[in-house]
């Protein structure tokens, strides 16, 4: 007599190939969260790096145009003498944050010859945790908040015309800054540790002055 012949499968093999598709989607599930892990990640350092880059940014403008003395003038110092007491780039070292403050003069948006005195200063909100940018013209303050989930800010360097650097956290307070400051070296710190360091280029000749808060 005739076997006879068996479609489909066994309750047992239905098990095992159950068990088998199941072990692989959860391999697969477990490499897509870590896939999706790793883009948010890369996605927030990106973020951040650029939140930093668009408050140095701003960093580079004002430092740019420190010392700035106005169109057609014979003596640099001079518009400085009298109002700042020559000094066109001021750092006040504290440990939680340092502050520093350009001094320039801004003939882009006045008549003539006329020109606005501006006072551009930067330094960190303790109670916001933020990098504020306050800028002083025309006898009005504008101050608003450059980046975030700061927890400090410090001029590490002056930087001199041959590239040698003046360790600012060690200069003595009222020193005699060299009269070649090119320019400056800034660390900002986040609040999660990470840490971004850039060299800013200030393109006039400075008065610095290093003093402690």
């Amino acid at each position: 007599m005739r076997s006879r012949r068996r479609d489909g499968f066994t309750v047992v093999e239905l098990l095992v190939a159950s068990a088998i598709t199941l072990f692989a989607l959860l391999a697969l599930g477990g490499l897509f969260a870590q896939a999706g892990r790793t883009f948010q990640a890369s996605a927030e350092r990106s973020t951040s790096f650029q939140d930093v880059e668009g408050a140095v940014a701003v960093l580079r403008h004002d430092l740019a145009l420190a010392g700035y003395p106005g169109p057609d003038r014979a003596d640099d110092a001079e518009p400085f003498d009298a109002w700042t007491g020559g000094v066109t780039l001021r750092i006040e070292r504290a440990d939680a944050s340092d502050r520093v403050t350009a001094y320039y003069l801004d003939d882009r948006y006045t008549a003539s010859d006329d020109v606005e005195r501006h006072r551009a200063a930067f330094e960190r909100d303790a109670d916001e945790g933020t990098l504020v940018r306050s800028l002083r013209t025309g006898g009005a303050t504008y101050a608003g908040a450059l980046l975030g989930d700061v927890g400090g800010f410090h001029v590490v360097d002056l930087v001199r015309a041959d590239r040698s650097t003046i360790p600012v956290a060690s200069f003595p307070t009222g020193g005699t800054v060299p009269d070649d400051v090119v320019g400056l070296r800034v660390r900002i710190e986040r609040t999660d540790g990470r840490e971004s360091t850039f060299v800013i280029a200030t393109f006039n000749p400075q008065s610095v002055e290093v003093v402690d808060r």
